[in-house]
């Protein structure tokens, strides 16, 4: 029985499948002119983007894509099938050769082969009134088993004795398919630690599923990294660069930046104060001189600051490369506290990183998106001189100081001069329509309410999910 629900799987995301799409596609905005609401940022753009390179989807023909529609079992079984038989995938072994007579799939039905091909190789089966279902929308778990049976991946299904999720049994059928999932990073549980696999997929999320399988088949199995779909958040003030996770906001403040994941469910309002669902990653560069550009002697003074301000706390340290630079990692376990010291190869310059997770039974899983995060983390020159850099924290300081001032908005958006409207939201909140203003120049977006002249938030980047 299907439950109504939709959910969202960290980056999970696809599709629907009237029929093969087959023209190729040379650059992504052109995959991106053909789905008018999946826009070149969205978490779902690489996915739809490879499928659709590969002759697997095909949208609407109002050019739309509709990602956040549920899918139905006969338009992913379309899709995985026809997509694992592009990649010559599928499993070389029928289980049944005689056809099925479902009740409820007729032979002019575009569906029909594609279910009685994945009847006959035994990924899909019907239900025990002899119907199929095919407009019934695909929940999870059923939806990872049929998946991984059609592209005939080695899930393991013996000796699994520990779930990762509060909700999934160690003897339940769709543990072993689920946890493979999990452990690849292609699925994510939920903040409460379930994985609620009776959730209904959307398109997006089948689309995600189907691309990042094709991903980790590609390089051995190797876990999905997250990072390569997240975009790219720059500072020219501070000098750096950082890929930013879905759903999580940037807020520059001056000398630091900050990367908050709020928790919503706890009604968390400030990330000062740490959540059970919560994570956040402040950033701040600091110019080095005399001992402190010797990486021994930094570090070692790093060591004894940290041991005078947590002389309560254990303190476990540890000396890492990340990339080309040379770092010092310390956790405070009973604090869920991770920081690193990074020192940017050939330049006299440090970036010092705090970070902290929420309690909650998300914890291992917001530490692996943590851990995806620091390495992106990049030096970039600033290419702005002394007076434009000045202007700029001064724009930027004066959005900030405007956010809940009634009627203040315009005289931010007079004196930032270059914003443009990039998303409108005509039912808003409160008392009226909200628009979204990008500057380039300040590389911030300011969410104004446009009734009431109010600005309600300011956040890095060109960003609408506040």
């Amino acid at each position: 029985m299907t439950n109504g629900k939709t959910i969202k799987i960290v980056v999970l995301g696809l599709l629907f499948i009237g029929a093969i799409f087959s023209m190729p596609l040379k650059t992504a905005q052109a995959a991106n002119s053909l789905f008018v609401d999946v826009p070149d940022d969205s978490k779902y753009f690489q996915a739809l983007f490879y499928l659709k390179n590969n002759g697997a989807i095909k949208g609407y023909s109002d050019m739309t894509f509709k990602p956040n529609n549920t899918i139905t079992r006969a338009e992913f079984l379309k899709i995985i099938m026809t997509h694992a038989g592009i990649k010559n995938m599928l499993p070389k072994v029928e289980l049944f050769k005689d056809m099925p007579t479902f009740t409820d799939v007729k032979s002019s039905d575009w569906y029909r082969d594609s279910i009685n091909h994945a009847y006959v190789l035994g990924i899909a089966k019907g239900y025990s009134n002899n119907t199929f279902q095919p407009t019934q929308a695909v929940q999870l778990a059923e939806g990872l088993k049929m998946l991984f049976l059609a592209h005939n991946t080695n899930v393991p299904t013996i000796n699994i004795k520990e779930s990762p999720f509060l909700d999934v049994r160690a003897s339940s059928w769709f543990l072993p398919y689920a946890k493979f999932a999990w452990e690849k990073n292609m699925i994510f549980m939920q903040n409460d630690g379930k994985l609620h696999g009776d959730t209904n997929m959307t398109r997006g999320d089948a689309a995600e599923l189907i691309y990042r399988l094709s991903v980790i088949m590609n390089k051995q199995f190797a876990p999905f990294d997250l990072s390569s779909e997240w975009p790219t958040y720059s500072n020219n003030l501070l000098g750096l660069s950082v890929k930013t996770p879905f759903d999580w906001q940037v807020i520059p403040e001056g000398t630091r930046i900050v990367l908050w994941l709020q928790d919503k469910e706890n009604k968390q309002m400030d990330y000062e104060y740490i959540s059970p669902s919560s994570a956040k990653i402040v950033i701040r560069p600091m110019a080095l001189s005399g001992d402190d550009l010797k990486p021994d002697l930094y570090f070692e003074g790093v060591k004894q600051f940290v041991k005078r301000v947590f002389a309560n706390d254990e303190i476990n340290f540890q000396q890492i490369t990340i990339g080309e630079n040379t770092a010092l990692y310390f956790t405070i376990p009973t604090k869920n506290i991770y920081n690193w010291y990074i020192l940017v190869k050939g330049q006299p310059k440090a970036f010092v990183i705090y970070t902290q997770i929420g309690s909650g039974n998300a914890l291992k899983q917001l530490e692996t998106i943590m851990n995806l995060v620091i390495p992106t983390i990049k030096y970039t020159p600033s290419t702005l001189s002394v007076d434009q850099q000045a202007e700029i924290d001064s724009l930027l300081s004066k959005a900030n100081a405007a956010v809940n001032v009634e009627k203040g908005a315009a005289e931010v958006i007079r004196s930032i001069g270059d914003t443009t409207i990039i998303e409108t939201d005509e039912i808003g909140v409160g008392i009226g329509p909200v628009d979204y203003y990008f500057s380039k120049k300040v590389n911030i977006t300011i969410k104004v309410e446009r009734t009431s002249n109010t600005i309600l938030g300011v956040r890095g980047g060109k960003n609408t999910k506040f």
